[in-house]
């Protein structure tokens, strides 16, 4: 019988892989480099039983709902796609394990808001200050995520004073920049879990009870008639229209929902009333060319709902939807009792900005493959936290169960005197 392959144990305190850094570094710059994390599948059978469970759950909740969509057979090749996407990437954090593999991140993202700064001066420059940063490859908006997850990693870090608060200026300047509203509210969401995850005793104990009621009250507000209170405070921007023809798809087709990249033509009407309504090659940067005629077809595939739940219920139903939140609340729950701050902050961040946006979704411009790889790293430090504390809890029954063998053996002598006067 073959043995299954072990995944390596790295002590914390091993320096980083060079290959692994520089690819992590250079993915924000040269993204089909995230293509790596599938060498990580071969560690798929080193995975904890229950994650192993836990993923065969998703796996199969993807695959079912696929065969209730309209189109089937093209449902089950995407998801399968997606789902192994997904896999690779979240195995291959669960290998390295240490989130020191998440800083050398931090290059590509400085970098890539340089580029942003650049481009926005040659095409603004004479109202430099007054316009959104742009990019050739990134929106506005996800500049802001660049912006968030460099300030996250910056603040994770404890060496180098001078250049962290140097860095922070920068990205912070970049980050209001963007203009993105909800990059900013997610900045501030991890910025104060980080925050949070440094607590200790009731204090801890009470903020985990309150993080959780407060993160199932605001995830399910899209979904009940107080969805308008993002209206309010202008947070959903137009978003509201493509939330409600999502939760229409996902009525028409309960079960399945229409399949995944097959959203776009049934929220279409609703985000060319309040975005682009042409087809670009870089629609950040309009003069880089149009979308080639072939591409045209395919274009809709990357329209999201703005929303993760709704955005999944339109996808895969409620069947798939089941497995994409089991999944999301697990690793959740791992970041957290991690104890791993800039883990918790980074999950904060992205389930905030989930609100309004689909930060986790893949392939796309190496966001979602970030959280898959972090939410890995995660799962694989809570695992390894707890199974130390069981090891320390068994050391300390065995000293306490020699203690009381030897003092049956060797009681103390005053107690001998007794027995023997006793005998007496």
């Amino acid at each position: 019988m073959r043995d299954k392959p072990q995944v390596p144990d790295v002590p914390q305190d091993q320096p980083v892989d060079p290959r692994i850094r520089n690819i992590v570094a250079l993915v924000p710059i040269v993204i089909p480099l995230y293509a790596a994390a599938l060498y990580g599948l071969k560690y798929l059978g080193g995975l904890d039983r229950s994650m192993r469970w836990l993923l065969g759950i998703f796996w199969g909740t993807q695959m079912v709902a696929a065969l209730f969509t309209p189109v089937a057979w093209l449902s089950v090749l995407l998801a399968a796609v997606r789902t192994l996407w997904i896999t690779a990437l979240f195995v291959s954090g669960y290998t390295l394990k240490g989130s020191r593999y998440l800083k050398p991140l931090l290059f590509g993202e400085v970098i890539t808001l340089v580029i942003a700064f650049i481009t926005t001066l040659i095409r603004h420059p004479t109202d430099f200050l007054h316009a959104r940063l742009e990019h050739p490859v990134y929106y506005s908006v996800s500049l802001g995520i660049v912006a968030m997850l460099g300030i996250l990693i910056v603040l994770s870090m404890k060496k180098m004073l001078y250049a962290r608060l140097g860095l922070l200026l920068f990205l912070g300047t970049a980050l209001l920049a963007t203009g993105s509203r909800g990059a900013i509210v997610a900045t501030l969401a991890g910025m104060l879990v980080m925050g949070l995850r440094n607590l200790k005793g009731r204090a801890l104990k009470w903020t985990e009870v309150g993080g959780i009621l407060v993160g199932l009250l605001v995830f399910v507000l899209p979904l009940t008639r107080y969805s308008s209170i993002f209206q309010r405070v202008d947070f959903a921007n137009g978003r509201e229209d493509i939330w409600r023809d999502a939760w229409a798809t996902f009525l028409a087709h309960f079960a399945g929902g229409v399949g995944p990249y097959q959203l776009g033509p049934y929220i279409q009407k609703s985000l060319l009333e309040h975005w682009t309504s042409t087809c670009t090659l870089f629609p950040p940067v309009e003069p880089f060319g149009p979308c080639p005629t072939w591409m045209e077809p395919l274009w809709s595939a990357g329209f999201i709902a703005h929303n993760l739940v709704l955005h999944a219920l339109g996808e895969t139903g409620f069947i798939g939807t089941i497995g994409i939140l089991m999944l999301t609340a697990y690793t959740a729950y791992a970041s957290w009792k991690s104890k791993d701050s800039l883990l918790a902050g980074l999950c904060a961040a992205y389930l905030t900005l989930s609100l309004v946006d689909l930060p986790t979704g893949v392939p796309g411009p190496h966001f979602g493959e970030v959280y898959y790889f972090a939410m890995g790293i995660a799962v694989s430090k809570m695992q390894q936290r707890f199974q130390n504390d069981r090891h320390r809890q068994n050391d300390r029954h065995s000293q306490n169960d020699r203690r009381n063998q030897n003092d049956q053996n060797n009681p103390p002598k005053k107690l001998r005197e007794e027995k023997k006067h006793n005998s007496t």
